[in-house]
């Protein structure tokens, strides 16, 4: 049996729960993902929100979508995710 030192456990086992919390946001991510436009996601660092009053939901440039967990993006220029969220977010005028 090969044995294993304490940090190496404890690193595969942080891997594998950060991996378990960023597939459901990855998978919800990919259903409202616009392939063509990864590359400015990337550089707006579209990903999960921080915060729920943080997420595109909550955005300016957010409009609902009547398919529940997606929305458009005036500044991505297709689908996004409501939980998601960008470097571009701004709050709703109240």
């Amino acid at each position: 049996m090969v044995s294993k030192s304490r940090r190496e456990v404890l690193q595969r086992a942080l891997s594998l729960a950060s991996a378990a919390i960023a597939a459901p946001i990855a998978a919800r991510a990919a259903e409202c993902g616009d392939p063509d436009a990864e590359p400015l996601r990337g550089s707006m660092h579209y990903g999960a929100a921080p915060s729920p009053d943080k997420a595109c939901a909550m955005c300016a440039y957010f409009t609902a979508d009547s398919s529940g967990s997606c929305g458009a993006c005036q500044i991505m220029g297709g689908p996004v995710d409501k939980g998601s969220h960008c470097d571009s977010w701004e709050a709703r005028a109240k």
